[in-house]
C-alpha cells in the first residue's frame, strides 16, 4: 500500500544555467513591443506511480513508490523565476536528498541564485557542485563576474554502530570569477575558491579532522581564423590543509592571501594544468589535449576528481567521398606517480582506430579495432600489472525495400584477447571472446514495426568456458493517428557456465498515449523470470510496473 504520507521537497531547476553562465547580452529593446505579455506563467506538472515486487529473494528496491511534481515558472517580462516542487514518497531513503529548494531569476545579463544551486567555474576549481547558499553571474558584454558563498556539505557526527568511524563537519566554500569574453568566441578567466570546515559543527568526529582548501586558477580560451583554430587551456595552483588544528606555520605571506588562507603544519601545495587544440580545415578535424596534475593538488570544488596524473591524447578524423567515408584514429597515453614516491609506476596506452563508409545508401560498415596496454615497474611478481587487451568489431546495415516494406538488418561480428602477462596469476586471468549478432527489423505501411534479434557470446578461459545464447522479439503498433503507441518484447537467455546453465526470460510492455496537446500518459510494466542450474541459488520471479501522467501548460 502507499505510505500515508509524503516527504514534501522543493527543489529549484537552474534553467539550464549554472555559474558559468550561458547568458547573453539582451537583443530586444528595453520597452516590450506592442502586444508582448508582460507576465507569462507556464511549466508542466504531472505523477508517477511505481510498483515494485520480487518473489525468491530478497526486494532489491522498494514495493512502492510515488512522486508528485509541478514545475512552473513565472516570466515578469524578461525576469524568469523557475520553480520545482516535488512530493515523494522515497525520502530520506534515495541517495540524493529530496530536501532541497531555491530561486534562480534571470533579468537581461544577470543571474541570481538562491537557495540550493549547482555552481561550476572550470575544471579544477569548482565544477557541478550543489551547494547551499547564493550568489550571481553577470555578464554585461563581454564582461564576467560570478560570486558564490554557501554551504557544500552538510555535518554527520560519526557512529561506530553503524559502522560510520569518520564523521563528515560542516563545509562552506566561497568562489569568484573574473574575467572578459564569451562562450562563444575567445575570453579569459581568473577563478578564485576557497572551502572551510567548521570545526564546531561536529559534537562525535570520529577520525574526522577540519580540513581547509584553497583554489587559484586561470582558464581561457582562443578560437582564430573563423573558428578554423581553437586553443583552450587552464592553470590552477591548491593549498590543502587536512587538519586545521594543526599549529600555525611563521610563513610570511601577502597580506590578501593570510587573510584567506591559513598554512599549518602539513599544508600541502598542488599543482594542476592543461591544454586542448584543436583545428578544423575541410574534412579535416584534429583534436589534441595535454593534462597534469600534481599528486597534491587538491579542491573541495570538484565531487570527484583524481590527482597523480599525465594525461596525452591526440585524435585526428578525416571525412571523404562527400562524408561517404569516414576515417579516425585516437592515441592516448596515461601515467601516474608524478612525483616518484610510490613503490611502482603504472602506464597506460590506448589506441583505437575506426572506418565508417556508405558506399551507396543502402549498405554501411562500421570497423573498430582498440588495444590497450596497462604495466607497472613494481618489484613484487604479486602487484605488478602487465596486460594487453585487443578488440575487434565490424558493423555491417543493409537498409532495402522490398514488397512495400522497409527492412533493415544490422550484424556485429566482434572479438576481444586478454593476455595478463603476470607471471604469478596471468594465466587465470587471460581470456578470449568471440561474439555476434543479427537484428531485422520489418516497417509495415500500417505503422507494425516487428524485430526479431538473436545474439551469441562465448567467452574462453583457461579455467572455463562460457557460451551465452540469446533470442528476442519485438513489436509496436500505433493507433487512432499515432496517439497510442504500445510495444511489446519477450527475451529469451540461456547462460552455459560449463558446470550449470542458467536460464532467463525477460517480457516488458510500454506504452504511451498523448491525451492532448497537453497531456501525455505514460505505462511502462516488466517481467523477469531467471532460473539458475544445478540449484546454485534460489530461482526468483521480479515485477515492476510504473505510470506516468505529464500535463504541459
Amino acid at each position: 500500500m502507499w505510505r500515508s504520507s509524503f516527504i514534501a521537497c522543493l527543489l529549484v531547476v537552474p534553467t539550464c544555467r549554472d555559474v558559468r553562465g550561458q547568458v547573453q547580452p539582451p537583443t530586444t529593446p528595453i520597452n516590450p513591443l506592442p502586444g508582448e505579455q508582460l507576465v507569462r506563467f507556464y511549466g508542466t506538472l504531472g505523477s508517477y506511480g511505481e510498483a515494485y515486487s520480487i518473489r525468491g529473494q530478497q526486494p532489491r528496491r522498494p514495493g512502492q513508490t510515488g512522486r508528485l511534481y509541478f514545475r512552473p515558472t513565472l516570466s515578469i517580462w524578461q525576469i524568469d523565476l523557475p520553480f520545482e516542487f516535488v512530493l515523494s514518497t522515497e525520502g530520506r531513503s534515495a541517495q540524493q536528498p529530496f530536501n532541497q529548494f531555491g530561486v534562480n531569476p534571470t533579468i537581461a545579463w544577470a543571474t541570481l541564485h538562491a537557495g540550493h544551486h549547482h555552481i561550476s567555474f572550470s575544471e579544477f576549481t569548482v565544477n557541478s557542485l550543489l551547494q547551499f547558499g547564493g550568489g550571481f553571474d553577470l555578464r554585461p558584454g563581454v564582461f564576467r563576474l560570478s560570486v558564490t558563498a554557501g554551504r557544500t556539505q552538510q555535518s554527520i557526527n560519526a557512529d561506530s554502530g553503524q559502522g560510520r568511524y569518520y564523521g563528515t563537519f560542516r563545509r562552506h566554500l566561497y568562489g569568484m570569477k573574473l574575467g572578459i569574453g564569451r562562450e562563444d568566441g575567445s575570453l579569459i578567466d581568473l577563478n578564485v575558491v576557497r572551502a572551510k570546515d567548521d570545526v564546531s559543527s561536529l559534537s562525535l568526529p570520529g577520525s574526522a579532522k577540519p580540513q581547509e582548501n584553497m583554489v587559484v586558477g586561470l582558464a581561457g580560451t582562443l578560437r582564430m581564423f573563423e573558428n578554423m583554430v581553437t586553443f583552450s587551456s587552464e592553470l590552477a595552483v591548491s593549498a590543502h590543509t587536512p587538519n586545521i588544528l594543526n599549529e600555525e606555520l611563521n610563513v610570511n605571506l601577502p597580506s590578501f592571501v593570510s587573510k584567506v588562507f591559513t598554512p599549518r603544519i602539513g599544508t600541502r601545495i598542488g599543482y594542476a594544468g592543461k591544454g586542448s587544440l584543436q583545428f578544423i580545415r575541410g574534412p579535416l578535424v584534429f583534436n589534441g589535449r595535454y593534462m597534469r596534475v600534481n599528486p597534491g593538488f587538491t579542491s573541495f570544488g570538484l565531487p570527484s576528481f583524481q590527482n597523480d596524473r599525465e594525461e596525452i591524447d591526440l585524435s585526428p578524423v578525416v571525412r571523404l567521398l562527400e562524408n561517404r567515408l569516414t576515417v579516425g584514429t585516437t592515441i592516448g597515453f596515461r601515467r601516474d606517480n608524478l612525483a616518484g614516491n610510490k613503490l611502482a609506476t603504472t602506464k597506460r596506452v590506448l589506441q583505437s582506430y575506426f572506418v565508417n563508409t556508405t558506399p551507396i545508401d543502402q549498405l554501411s560498415l562500421d570497423v573498430r579495432y582498440s588495444n590497450f596496454t596497462m604495466k607497472n615497474n613494481s618489484a613484487s611478481d604479486t602487484s605488478r600489472y602487465d596486460n594487453v587487451s585487443h578488440s575487434l568489431n565490424v558493423s555491417p546495415t543493409v537498409r532495402v525495400k522490398w514488397i512495400d516494406l522497409q527492412h533493415v538488418i544490422t550484424t556485429t561480428i566482434g572479438g576481444q584477447k586478454f593476455n595478463d602477462r603476470n607471471r604469478v596469476y596471468g594465466g587465470l586471468n587471460s581470456y578470449t571472446t568471440y561474439s555476434g549478432s543479427i537484428m531485422w527489423t520489418v516497417a509495415f505501411p500500417s505503422s507494425l514495426v516487428i524485430s526479431p534479434r538473436a545474439s551469441y557470446t562465448m567467452n574462453d578461459r583457461t579455467t572455463t568456458d562460457t557460451k551465452i545464447v540469446s533470442l528476442g522479439l519485438a513489436a509496436q503498433y500505433s493507433f487512432f493517428d499515432r496517439s497510442l503507441t504500445p510495444s511489446l518484447s519477450f527475451t529469451t537467455t540461456r547462460n552455459n557456465l560449463g558446470i550449470a546453465t542458467d536460464k532467463q526470460l525477460v517480457g516488458t510492455l510500454n506504452m504511451s498515449y498523448r491525451v492532448t496537446a497537453f497531456d501525455n500518459v505514460a505505462l511502462s510494466a516488466r517481467v523477469s523470470s531467471y532460473t539458475y542450474g544445478n540449484g546454485r541459488a534460489h530461482n526468483f520471479v521480479e515485477s515492476m510496473v510504473n505510470l506516468q501522467y505529464n500535463r504541459s501548460f
